[in-house]
């Protein structure tokens, strides 16, 4: 009980901290504003696709019913070396209009790797002012490349946007909230003028910024990290500003992992990237890893000795009402509301949830995708 004396206040310490942080997010969402842009861009969408014989084409589908100027826009796909039907369904859309341009890659072009590589691949080839990236498992809505244009402002180089994930099951809703925890996040940073994490199903930037810096060059090591790896990279290499698209005609909607295996590659696969982030970004994550790690020690304890030890009690209280201030604000902003009512068992599990994938995808291993168009 000695030691709980101690590492009680270090608990409500590092909580401080971490509730000051998401008291700036909430300020940088208060600050989201609507794009004004009005010059119709060319726009280059490229896909990356492998074993996405099942998706590929109601993303298509989407892509050619944007309300854009269908001479304004190109839509590039890049078959990532699939071994399913992908680029024959590709293909076949491809034979029957011309703005779908069909693109392959091999493990031995380049030492770029996975997503990356093929994303460059269609970027290269491709002519447009603003580059969008989307995933081959998405649908944008019909408004996407125009309300993603209106915030390309003269003045910004980078958009990103959120990503809306479906579901009806109770694991698909907590999956959805996570999501929808992380895009604020990422919005509340980019009000702040730091690009911190973005999600690749929705990512615009300036053919210009894809040049100034390097392109993915700098990035050959993590396997993935087209992402938030690249507009770090933005943010620390380049005066361009940014925005993020939060309204609802910016959106691009997404299925949640089919089955647990899924699930667990896809969360291995993104927090696998903090190793790769740069110092100061690491520093805030070592610090919510060891304040989760306390309170999931202290919290027991406090629970048997409530008026000895009420410390990391009152930390967990403040942790969760930061947290909620911050998802009732992102709920009014992406029309989300109805995600809410899982928050008080999302509050209970994210704990272990946090502790579990930040160690095991920090310091496993894992593979892209597999054979299995199903897989991920």
């Amino acid at each position: 009980m000695a030691c709980l004396a101690i590492t009680s206040p270090i608990v409500l310490g590092l909580t401080v901290i971490y509730c000051t942080l998401l008291l700036l997010v909430l300020w940088g969402l208060l600050r989201v504003r609507e794009g004004k842009n009005r010059q119709l861009h060319t726009v280059s969408v490229v896909v990356a696709a492998k074993n996405e014989q099942q998706s590929i084409g109601d993303c298509l589908r989407a892509l050619l019913a944007q309300d854009y100027p269908q001479q304004r826009y190109e839509i590039v796909v890049v078959d990532d070396d699939s071994t399913d039907a992908t680029a024959e369904i590709v293909r076949g859309f491809a034979e029957k209009n011309p703005r779908i341009k069909l693109l392959s890659t091999r493990k031995s072009d380049g030492p770029l790797r996975a997503k990356k590589r093929a994303l460059q691949t269609g970027i290269e080839n491709s002519g447009g002012e603003i580059i969008l990236v989307t995933d081959a498992d998405c649908q944008p809505v019909p408004t996407w490349i125009r309300a993603m244009i209106c915030h390309f402002e003269p003045s910004v180089g980078l958009v990103a946007g959120y990503v809306r994930q479906e579901g009806d099951l109770l694991w698909q809703k907590l999956r959805s909230l996570e999501r929808l925890s992380v895009a604020a996040v990422a919005a509340g940073a980019i009000n702040w003028g730091k690009g911190l994490t973005a999600t690749g199903g929705n990512l615009g930037y300036r053919r210009e910024v894809y040049d100034q810096i390097g392109g993915f060059k700098d990035l050959s090591k993590p396997l993935s990290g087209d992402d938030d790896l690249f507009i770090q990279l933005v943010s620390d290499r380049t005066q361009w500003e940014m925005q993020y698209a939060f309204e609802p005609d910016a959106a691009v909607t997404s299925q949640p992992p089919a089955n647990l295996r899924q699930f667990v590659a896809q969360e291995r696969r993104r927090t696998s990237k903090g190793k790769y982030y740069p110092p100061w970004v690491q520093a805030i994550l070592a610090g919510v890893l060891l304040m989760n790690l306390a309170l999931a020690v202290t919290i027991p304890f406090s629970l048997l000795h409530p008026t000895t030890y009420p410390l990391p009690l009152i930390a967990f209280g403040g942790k969760v009402f930061c947290e909620l201030l911050i998802l009732i604000r992102a709920s009014h902003l992406f029309k989300r509301k109805g995600l809410l009512w899982v928050f008080p068992l999302a509050a209970i599990l994210h704990i272990p949830y946090f502790l579990v994938f930040s160690v095991w995808g920090t310091l496993g291993g894992y593979r892209w995708k597999t054979a299995d168009p199903t897989g991920s």
